[in-house]
This record gives structure tokens, sequence and C-alpha cells, in this order.
């Protein structure tokens, strides 16, 4: 046989057939579920064993913030677009890596958190279109339908952000309408947009991390975001106050990932809160990706007496607020100073080796050891 190259040649030619077949098998066996286009259907899967991921996340965590836009009533839509703009332009300006806004009926945040204008189904939305940064959106509800989930695409946000808490069911236990998140994924995945989930303190990621990853479901996400606090509402002024504990549940998640495989390797891990200088260097050093800033105006502000020595805050013991001194030159507007010094503060924070090194140029710097 291996004198004649016909022979050879034919033996390629059917394997090359061979092999277009069972392509089109497998384009064959995927199918569309009826909730969306373009994903396989659930049925038997057979799955291999996988492959744990070491964590990976770069020594740099990106800022990202909300922008300063007063949401707290009705605005005409011309007047809320341009305050989208400006908003929005402002943290250009700054340098931040994207724009998020939290949209809430009031039920899952404090009553003063609302923002009628941009509540699902308002024909205010499309101002989101005038966006100058890549835009996220918070749906912070008490529920959520699909379309309402890809209205926000449609509208002109580039990432929609769904809270589990929207999604539990009283009558079960409280536990989570895992069906009804994967329809509200699959919805803004299917409009165009990027999806991820997102957490309050008091609950954990891990189990839908995990019946995604079961129902091969984690392509659908991009994301997962832990808040870091909680606003107590036990303080004169509502004031919010990060968690440390906090860290924790984001390194469970992180493991958690790593143990999903190649899967859920993509899937970023943020951390978002009010923070002021001293807690963003807390939350950089976490196992996160990218840090949200909820509110630049207090990041510059910090209380002394809130933080015990053990990290821990405790709401009696709120004091004043002081104003600290910003990384940065002094003629920054408020975003540009709160987006350097976090910068500064958070690589400082996720590898001082690095950060010491940059600060004395890369031949000048003295030996620091086994700094980490």
């Amino acid at each position: 046989h291996d004198s004649n190259p016909f022979f050879g040649g034919a033996h390629s030619t059917m394997a090359f057939f061979l092999s277009i077949k069972a392509s089109i098998g497998l384009k064959d066996g995927m199918r569309h579920s009826g909730r969306s286009q373009g994903l396989p259907a659930t049925g038997p899967v057979v799955r291999c064993a996988k492959t744990r991921v070491a964590p990976n996340y770069s020594p740099k965590v990106d800022i990202k913030a909300i922008p300063r836009i007063p949401t707290a009533g009705f605005l005409p839509r011309e007047q809320l677009g341009d305050l989208v703009f400006a908003g929005t332009a402002e943290l250009k300006r700054a340098r931040f890596k994207g724009a998020v806004i939290c949209v809430s009926d009031g039920i899952l945040d404090p009553d003063f958190a609302k923002t009628p204008d941009l509540l699902p189904r308002m024909s205010g939305l499309s101002v989101l279109s005038r966006s100058q940064l890549e835009l996220e959106m918070h749906l912070c509800l008490s529920q959520v339908t699909p379309e309402e989930a890809a209205a926000y695409v449609f509208a002109g946000a580039d990432i929609v952000t769904l809270h589990l808490e929207s999604f539990l069911m009283p009558n079960v236990g409280h536990s989570v309408d895992h069906e009804a998140l994967l329809m509200c994924l699959e919805a803004v995945v299917s409009a165009g947009g990027r999806a991820g989930i997102a957490v309050y303190p008091t609950m954990s990621p891990n189990a839908t991390l995990t019946r995604l990853g079961a129902s091969v479901s984690l392509h659908l996400l991009s994301h997962l975001t832990v808040i870091m606090g909680d606003v107590a509402l036990a303080t004169p002024d509502r004031r919010w106050r990060y968690i440390p504990a906090m860290e924790n549940k984001i390194n469970d998640a992180r493991a958690l990932l790593a143990d999903l495989g190649f899967e859920a390797e993509h899937i970023k891990v943020v951390a978002l809160g009010r923070f002021n200088a001293h807690t963003i260097s807390h939350a950089a050093a976490a196992a996160v990706d990218t840090v949200t800033i909820a509110d630049l105006d207090v990041y510059r502000f910090v209380d002394d007496e809130y933080a015990r020595g053990d990290k821990s805050y405790d709401v009696r013991e709120a004091g004043k607020w002081r104003e600290v001194k910003l990384y940065g030159r002094p003629d920054l507007s408020i975003a540009e100073a709160a987006h350097s010094d976090a910068m500064h503060r958070g690589t400082a924070a996720r590898n001082i080796k690095r950060y010491l090194a940059r600060q004395w140029g890369q031949r000048k710097h003295p030996d620091f050891g086994e700094l980490e």
C-alpha cells in the first residue's frame, strides 16, 4: 500500500470526508433552547474530569466608578441624557475603566436609593446610549424578567449585572430560582450584551456558580460582583460600612472558579462599595480583577474611630469624617483625584514590591528584598 500513491490519496480523501461528517454531526447536535437562540439545549451531557485552573488575575487592578448623576427623582429625558453624558465623560477624562449605574426600586436597597427614571419599562432608558464609557447597569430590583434585562442592552448598556436577591423564592426556603436567572442571563447575551451576577453581604454566590457549572452555562457569565459593605441605618448620616469578611467571600469564590476549570477562567471578580482612601486598599488586596467606587464625593473622607484594630466596623463607634490627602496633583478634579489615589493605593496593596520599584524607577530603586 505504501508504494501505491493512489491508495495514499484515497486514504487522505476518506479521512477528510470523515472529519467533515464528524464536524457536521457535532453542529447537528447543538440545538437551540426555547428560551433563546444560539445556545446549547439542556440534555444528556458527557462530562469529563475538569482540570483545576490556577487563580489568574493581574497585579494591576482596574478601577470603575459610579458617575455623579442625581437619579433620586423624575427628570425630563433630555436633562437626564445630559447628566449621563456629563457624568460618564467626567469618568472618561479621569481614566476610569468604565461607568456603573445602579437601578433600584427601593426594595433591596434603602428607599432613598430609588432611581425611578431608570426602572424597567421606563421610556427614558434610551438616554443610556449617551454614555461616553463602557456602561454597566446594576439591577437592584425586587424581581427582573428576561425582557426587562435585555431592554437595558437595547437602550445602550454594554453590561447588565443581576442581583441574586432578585431571584429568591420566599416559599422555597429563600433559595435562588436558577431557571429564572438563567433565562435573564441568556436574554442579555442574546441581545448583544455581557451578563454578570452580584451578591449583597448576606448572600454567597457559590451555590449559583456551581449550578451554572453543572448546567454548562458558565459561558453566559462575564463577571461576579461582591458588594463589600452595607448602609448602616443606625448611624445619623446613614453611613456605609466596609465589611472585611467580604474579602473571605471573594477568596472562596475565586477558589471555586478555579475548581470549575477552564469553563470559568474568563469570569472576572469585582468588588463594589462606597470605598474611601483607607478601605480601597483592603478591597484591592483581595483576589479581585476590578474595584468599583460607588461614591466619588466621599472617597477622600475617612473615620478613624469607625474602624477597630481588627478592621471590624461598629456603627456605635462612628465619629466625624476626616479629610485625607490623596495621591496626585492638587489641581485635579474630584474624579481625577479619586482615580489617581485609588490606582496608587490599589497597586501598592496588590503588589508593594512592584509599586515601590515604580516609584524609584527601573534602575535606581533600592533592594526591596522579599516584599510581596
